[in-house]
């Protein structure tokens, strides 16, 4: 790829919705938070990481990096009351130097780096890029009586 690309890693939430700390909640013997640091530390069109993490964390945050040898983790941040002033910390503290930012959610940590890796390819080559699947469970409309199409 040849651009430097930041990942700004979210992780400032409060887990109110779920009723605990999802960041930290244990994932196959080590935090949420942990594997999400992982991947994007494996990725090597990742050049820093800055983790944007409630105010109160942002210390453990930062241990939890080192601990788990993420280098890549430049800084962790407070992060805002809402996701968006978030995003926003992240954004000011990435490197001048980066040419793309990447945004995720903490605590989606079954991305792979490969995926990271073509998610910021397309989005050097178009300009911008979200990384999606496709959905591979039957769905169903409330109002009809058969599956919906996967492919819409």
């Amino acid at each position: 790829m040849g651009e430097d690309a930041t990942a700004i890693i979210v992780a400032a939430g409060s887990g109110r919705r779920m009723g605990f700390d999802k960041l930290f909640a244990d994932l196959g013997g080590e935090p949420v938070l942990a594997r999400t640091l992982r991947a994007f530390h494996a990725c090597e069109a990742v050049s820093e990481i800055i983790v944007v993490a409630a105010e109160a964390r942002a210390g453990e945050v930062a241990s939890l990096a080192a601990n788990i040898g993420a280098g890549k983790v430049a800084a962790a941040i407070p992060g805002g009351a809402e996701r968006h002033q978030s995003v926003w910390r992240g954004i000011q503290a990435a490197s001048p130097e980066s040419a793309l930012l990447a945004v995720h959610d903490g605590a989606r940590p079954l991305i792979a780096p490969e995926a990271i890796a073509r998610c910021l390819a397309a989005a050097a080559e178009r300009g911008a890029a979200a990384c999606a699947r496709p959905v591979a469970d039957t769905m169903m409309r409330a109002d009809a009586e058969e599956p919906g199409d996967r492919a819409r």
